[in-house]
């Protein structure tokens, strides 16, 4: 006979999902906290293929040929990204190993993602060592032994952790009320952001950004950061729109959508484990949850950003070219 739990799960959490799939198992039932290693493992192998089964809506014959490649609106959710201005209080010195001393001030806590720029020569930072000390990836230097005005900027921001790519119609806008305000920041390649970030080393309103790879973490899985060039002169508060990467649902999590897809999800499992009896019902369901999310959530860009005050005019060439005292560069 199957055995509930006494304390049921919250409805679409992990164990509520292994619970629900093994009621329609009878030789394993719906209690997780009975099940032994392989059953727990089997009954989660189904419900990891059915979510991603879920979250990548199949092509014709399985929905009808209008929710043929959906996208689900839950997989781009808008973000903001609040952005730093150059930091130049206090004087510093620098020694021959890279290693920069203030005075006067205290290094932001996002000094290791940022150039530090002195006597107009621009090095990336290695590391924050103290509120007073950072060290840099150039460690053969000319002394400076004389306090020295200096700026440290911060051209590169994290993204989320789930951050998978950029959504098609994705562009950085300013929220309103920012002393400067663009409809959009231009998107530009790598290596031309790295060519730019030769020659400009002063701060400004950023109007490019290129995405960029962290080194690789087998701990954590790739991540992602976002390079802005001019660095930020002040705080600026962006918002954007990205896709959310795909990951399995753990233990205590809830899966991605919300309660009205947790009957789709839980069929979508159903089917994995024996499709004969469970594929129609699942392509019901699947339609019905594609017509909620249609019907409910907007799917749409960002929106244009309408305040206009202090808007520059960007020449089409803006975008490819980087002008330096008075030449441009591609």
């Amino acid at each position: 006979m199957n055995t509930r739990p006494i304390t049921r799960p919250a409805t679409g959490t992990y164990e509520w999902f292994i619970g629900e799939i093994g009621q329609y198992n009878k030789d394993i039932g719906g209690n997780p906290d009975l099940l032994n290693h392989s059953q727990a493992e089997g009954l989660d192998r189904l419900l990891q293929r059915g979510y991603r089964r879920f979250l990548r809506v199949p092509g014709a014959g399985t929905v009808p040929p209008r929710y043929v490649g959906h996208r689900w609106s839950f997989m781009y959710p808008s973000a903001t990204l609040t952005l730093n201005g150059a930091y130049t209080t206090g004087t510093v010195t620098l020694s021959a190993v890279g290693v920069v001393t203030l005075t006067g001030g205290v290094f932001p806590s996002w000094s290791a993602s940022g150039e530090f720029v002195i006597q107009g020569v621009s090095y990336t930072v290695n590391t924050r060592d103290s509120d007073t000390q950072i060290t840099l990836d150039d460690i053969t230097h000319t002394a400076i032994t004389t306090a020295t005005s200096y700026s440290i900027q911060q051209i590169e921001y994290d993204l989320p952790s789930d951050f998978g790519a950029f959504s098609s119609d994705a562009v950085f806008t300013y929220q309103r009320g920012a002393s400067y305000a663009y409809q959009s920041i231009n998107n530009v390649a790598s290596d031309r952001m790295r060519q730019a970030n030769q020659f400009i080393t002063t701060s400004g309103v950023p109007v490019r950004y290129s995405l960029q790879p962290k080194a690789f973490t087998a701990g954590t899985g790739q991540r992602w950061v976002v390079q802005f060039l001019p660095a930020p002169d002040d705080s600026y508060v962006l918002n954007y729109r990205y896709q959310v990467l795909e990951s399995d649902i753990g233990a205590a999590e809830y899966p991605l959508g919300g309660p009205e897809h947790y009957n789709t999800i839980l069929w979508a499992a159903l089917a994995e484990m024996n499709p004969g009896q469970y594929e129609e019902g699942y392509k019901q369901r699947l339609s019905s949850s594609i017509q909620t999310d249609t019907t409910q959530k907007y799917q749409g860009s960002p929106g244009t950003n309408y305040d206009t005050s202090g808007r520059r005019s960007l020449s089409s060439r803006d975008g490819n070219q980087v002008s330096y005292s008075g030449t441009l560069y591609d």
